[in-house]
């Protein structure tokens, strides 16, 4: 797993382990008991972390929700971002983006990648500027589930701050 290679907060990294984090699924009510476990395992009393645990645990209609009510505050409409995209709504995942704009999260995701010594070759465009559409793209790739992950994991970190 690539996630080996970084140097990574050691509660964010066990989580994110555990984190099915779907790489496409369908934007619908989760069980509460799903709901309840993400939640959790977050641990976070952070305004967005609840939203950001729900992503990584597909309690996509949730997180949804929470975020909506803070639309237009940058951490809000990046988790939006990240919602449609594990959903498989690419236009909807770029136009958030486009909203977003460069988040601070980027320089540290920058900086993650540039850390590892065994970055797949298609990353290294990513190392350089953050591209969250060129991120997208790299879902279905054999490393998908790794990049998801950093990309949640810098976002945690950037949350938790």
């Amino acid at each position: 797993m690539i996630l080996d290679s970084f140097r990574l907060d050691p509660e964010l990294l066990g989580f994110a382990r555990q984190a099915p984090f779907p790489a496409r699924s369908k934007l619908k009510p989760s069980s509460p008991e799903l709901l309840a476990k993400a939640a959790a395992m977050s641990g976070f009393d952070r305004r967005f972390l609840p939203a950001a645990a729900q992503i990584a645990w597909g309690c996509l209609f949730e997180a949804h929700e929470l975020v909506q009510r803070h639309e237009g505050q940058a951490d809000a409409d990046y988790l939006h971002a990240l919602i449609h995209r594990f959903e498989g709504d690419d236009s909807n995942h770029r136009w958030w983006l486009r909203q977003v704009g460069r988040h601070p999260v980027h320089a540290r995701l920058e900086e993650l990648l540039r850390q590892t010594q065994n970055l797949p070759p298609e990353w290294r465009p990513l190392a350089q500027k953050w591209d969250g559409a060129l991120a997208s793209k790299l879902d279905a790739s054999e490393h998908g589930g790794d990049l998801r992950r950093i990309e949640w994991i810098g976002l945690c970190g950037y949350l938790r701050a």
